[in-house]
């Protein structure tokens, strides 16, 4: 598939306003050019920089989490990095970084809706691949601790409450706070249990949850939402 004009010159301005923002200049744009090209695009595209960058990441994140916290056993590492890794935590990194905004997909995930996680995910993923390539473990470190691990909760903020701990992870992601609608109210519908939803706008997710009281039923919703990003929270 060859590139017309405009597609150069829109290329390059993306490749100058990402590298702007992660502070990070490639001194070989190719690879920046395939770790965003998805794969729906008939071209050379960012499933091996992905491939590479999953394996970088793990790394940075297991030694990171090794050294940080040194009297935690091996069971609650492995579920920090699982946290750190998550697909969803790093589609809001790929959202943060304008990712959905500098990706070349193929004609048919023009539509919003046909795009799903695992492609936000897997182009941070390819980014870190590119980053390694290009400039070695050094900057694909530096990369990694300021967008992904400086972004995910603390271990303490994981034993907050559910709401202040979703609350906490999406103001580090610079996201609005969820929202928490009523969906069946007992006084009206007669039900025994309350029903809410929360919702994350910028990431589309929303969960509902039923209780015997509004509060505890957000408190679930809340628990849930966490769940699918894969962040512990242990409090009430």
């Amino acid at each position: 598939m060859k590139l017309n004009l405009y597609d150069s010159i829109l290329g390059l301005f993306r490749h100058w306003s990402l590298q702007t923002r992660i502070g990070y200049r490639f001194k070989d744009l190719t690879q920046l050019d395939e770790a965003l090209t998805h794969a729906s695009v008939d071209r050379v595209n960012n499933e091996r920089l992905e491939f590479l960058g999953d394996a970088v990441l793990e790394l940075v994140v297991s030694e990171y989490l090794y050294r940080q916290y040194s009297d935690i056993d091996e069971g609650t590492l492995t579920q920090l990095k699982i946290m750190s890794v998550n697909n969803v935590h790093l589609q809001s990194v790929a959202l943060n970084l304008g990712l959905d905004e500098q990706l070349f997909i193929g004609k048919g995930l023009y539509n919003v809706e046909n795009r799903g996680v695992k492609m936000y995910a897997d182009a941070v993923e390819a980014l870190i691949g590119a980053i390694y390539i290009d400039g070695g473990l050094r900057p694909a470190s530096k990369f990694i601790d300021k967008y992904v691990i400086q972004t995910l909760p603390t271990l303490e903020e994981t034993q907050m409450h559910p709401k202040t701990a979703l609350q906490n992870w999406v103001s580090k992601q610079g996201m609005e706070y969820p929202e928490y609608d009523v969906v069946q109210d007992p006084q009206r519908s007669g039900s025994a249990n309350w029903q809410v939803k929360c919702t994350i706008k910028r990431l589309a997710i929303t969960r509902t949850a039923s209780a015997r009281s509004r509060k505890a039923a957000e408190t679930a919703a809340a628990r849930q939402i966490l769940d699918s990003l894969g962040i512990m929270a242990n409090g009430a």
